[in-house]
């Protein structure tokens, strides 16, 4: 557009660069030439006269690029970033809420879209409730007519709430970044803002302009739901119950609104944003700890069941601190090609499915195996026969001694009986050999320990490692090697 009213263009993408409220002459032409569409006559861009110069060259303040591009009735809004957007003569509309849902079976809506009627267009507010971005592509087939799709995220920023867009022009562009004062100056009133905690479809669906601030208990980063559910099934006082509630009272102890604190706050004016919900402030239950052998023969119990309520329980412990009350807490693969994995695979049994097993297999895909050793759950993929998927035990039940460790991923370690087992694993285990300095450090650990117990949990492994012991797992051994007990004695330091 120039002075006259008149506009050029051309079918360029162009990121619009605004240097400290400053727009120079070329981030000018580039947001004129972005605003492609019906009006494609190709001439000369005159500018307007400068605010100012400086070593950049000539500059205009914010206000006046905004305003030189709004002038003549050619704007449109939907192929411009919001910053170019004239400010609203009035306060925008709240037209609807709309529960975005995935693709499967959620009973959970994804995001809530907030579509509000603007001075300048529709302007479309996505909030993610799971912290899972939604594409803004899918926001804007949602509401067709958008103008300006915007997704607020979890973090706060130095400019305030965490917040991308795009233009309803061309909605899978790469989404730029934008500023929550201009998201307010569109709307014509103080935005308002869901903190993550308190990112519940209903509170947001029924919130309209001018509501008082929403008081609730901000959500537990995990639903808890299933484990209550499971739990009422048993009486009270009896392991399953117990477990379940001890953990559903844990999850719910981690609440966290993430409402923005008052320094966060001071980077915005009073009439930019407004907070739409607060934490009521009820502090959780302090759960009383059952003893520890009744809280995994609980989870034991529950690992044995063989229905959808019992595995999302144990999807949820295992999300929750990597599955710490069950008995076999770690995934590994297990390959055939290897003589040991060959080994350990041939003795596998084919079984029902259990719950535990959805930690291997979470489609239920794949043919449930056990070990009849250790009774370590198992599935073949059914997409890689050549490999088996085991749950590692925790601790292995054999009255026998540690005869030798084998070095494959996974490891491997046999009794002095001949018999092969998955060397235990805690949740987060991790071992390895060689360069590896965390890995052969918890692996030496171990086998210092399972040379005097072969029960011992991994999970209460603490300290330093022997250094002989660190030193020969440092070494640059060979997948498939085997040291044996009396090596791994011979290098113990006294």
């Amino acid at each position: 557009m120039n002075q006259s009213g008149g506009w050029c263009g051309r079918s360029a993408e162009v990121l619009v660069m605004v240097c400290g409220g400053r727009v120079y002459a070329s981030e000018l032409k580039a947001a004129l030439r972005a605003g492609r569409g019906r009006f494609r006559r190709r001439r000369k861009i005159r500018l307007p006269e400068p605010n100012d110069r400086d070593r950049l060259g000539d500059f205009w303040s914010t206000a006046t690029a905004r305003a030189w591009l709004n002038a003549g009735g050619g704007f449109e809004a939907m192929r411009f970033p919001l910053h170019w957007w004239p400010d609203a003569t009035r306060p925008a509309t709240l037209v609807r809420a709309i529960p975005l849902f995935g693709a499967g079976f959620d009973l959970r809506p994804r995001a809530v879209l907030q579509e509000w009627a603007a001075t300048g267009g529709r302007v479309v507010v996505s909030w993610c409730l799971d912290g899972r971005p939604v594409p803004l592509a899918e926001v804007a087939r949602t509401v067709p007519a958008a103008a300006a799709c915007l997704r607020v995220g979890t973090r706060w920023t130095g400019t305030g709430p965490e917040i991308v867009s795009v233009t309803g022009a061309d909605p899978s562009a790469a989404p730029q970044p934008c500023a929550w004062p201009d998201l307010a100056r569109v709307l014509g009133l103080a935005a308002p803002y869901w903190p993550p905690g308190l990112r519940d479809p209903e509170l947001i669906g029924r919130w309209r302009p001018g509501d008082p601030v929403v008081r609730h208990p901000a959500m537990t980063v995990l639903p808890v739901w299933p484990l209550l559910e499971l739990a009422a099934l048993h009486p009270v006082g009896h392991p399953v119950h117990r477990a379940l509630v001890h953990t559903a009272q844990r999850i719910s102890g981690q609440r966290a609104a993430g409402v923005p604190t008052d320094r966060e706050l001071s980077v915005l004016r009073p009439e930019q944003i407004s907070l739409a919900a607060v934490d009521d402030g009820c502090a959780p239950a302090d759960p009383v700890d059952p003893p520890d052998p009744v809280i995994r023969l609980g989870w034991r119990e529950v690992q044995n069941r063989e229905d959808l309520l019992a595995e999302q329980c144990i999807r949820l412990v295992h999300d929750w601190d990597g599955g710490t009350p069950l008995t076999h807490p770690q995934v590994v693969t297990v390959s055939l090609r290897s003589a040991a994995g060959a080994e350990f695979a041939a003795r596998l049994r084919s079984c029902g499915r259990r719950a535990v097993h959805a930690l291997a297999d979470p489609l239920g895909t794949g043919a449930p195996l056990v070990d009849p050793e250790s009774d370590a759950p198992a599935v073949v993929p059914i997409r890689d026969p050549r490999a088996v998927r085991v749950l590692a035990p925790r601790r292995l039940a054999s009255p026998a001694t540690l005869g030798e460790v084998v070095l494959e991923d996974p490891v491997f370690v046999r009794d002095d009986a001949g018999t092969l087992h998955l060397a235990p694993r805690a949740p987060r285990s991790a071992y390895g050999w060689g360069g590896d300095e965390r890995g052969r450090a918890e692996l030496a650990l171990l086998l210092e320990r399972l040379l005097t117990d072969l029960t011992a949990d991994p999970d209460a492994l603490r300290g330093t490692p022997d250094p002989g012991l660190t030193e020969l797992l440092g070494r640059d051994w060979a997948a498939g090697t085997v040291l044996t007990r009396d090596r791994l004695r011979a290098h113990l330091v006294p």
